[in-house]
């Protein structure tokens, strides 16, 4: 069997929140969820998401708040770190409480 280099990779950036700012990575895991994050395999491509409570749980992306891409997520150990221009940092647990389950709309 003959192999092609068909392409090379030069960067791998992780986004675990729709729609935010990416994280370079150096190493990334492969799964059928897609890529995660190889220093905390929870911390997956796309996992979370930004929902508007006071709109029945829809989701929002950078198309109704371009601003989004300007928040940009860290790990912090067993944390995510989200950082904006002129906000205080908002730190919360990568492994959410199992009891606070929120419906959400969402297409596919």
């Amino acid at each position: 069997m003959t192999l092609n280099v068909v392409g090379t990779v030069s960067e791998i950036v992780i986004y675990p929140i729709k729609s935010f700012a990416g994280i370079k990575v150096n190493r990334a895991l492969i799964h059928k969820y897609g890529l995660s994050y190889a220093a905390n395999p929870s911390v997956i491509d796309r996992k979370w998401m930004c929902i508007d409570l006071n709109a029945n749980g829809s989701f929002q992306t950078q198309r109704q708040l371009p601003k989004m891409a300007l928040i940009k997520p860290s790990i912090d150990g067993d944390h995510i770190v989200l950082e904006a221009p002129n906000t205080t940092p908002i730190r919360f647990p990568i492994k959410a409480p199992t009891n606070n389950k929120i419906n959400s709309r969402q297409f596919i």
